[in-house]
């Protein structure tokens, strides 16, 4: 993540962006990709893994895992991939911005 923070700060410069604007435009573009990055993780993570987890758990003949499969637990439970691509990049998206690090 760090060399994307470079290269943002080096085309913001090159694009002739004022320089007491470019820390601000890198911490939103920064932003940017970390929730593009989550979004990603849960569409790959519904489509795929879910899908993989329920024609298993529909194979099995145990009755417990049928009930964790109409409850959408599996579903429910994908929302936590992003949350913690979130969490784990949330610092580096902010480091800049030093007085944000103790709300993170």
């Amino acid at each position: 993540m760090f060399r994307i923070q470079i290269a943002i700060d080096n085309l913001l410069r090159d694009a002739g962006i004022a320089v007491n604007w470019v820390p601000y435009l890198k911490v939103l573009i920064m932003i940017t990709i970390v929730m593009l990055l989550a979004y990603g993780s849960l569409i790959i993570t519904q489509r795929v893994f879910v899908r993989i987890f329920h024609s298993f758990m529909l194979r099995t003949s145990a009755k417990w895992d049928d009930i964790l499969v109409e409850s959408r637990c599996f579903h429910k439970l994908a929302y936590l991939v992003p949350v913690l691509i979130i969490r784990m990049f949330a610092p580096v998206a902010l480091g800049n911005l030093d007085f944000t690090l103790p709300f993170i």
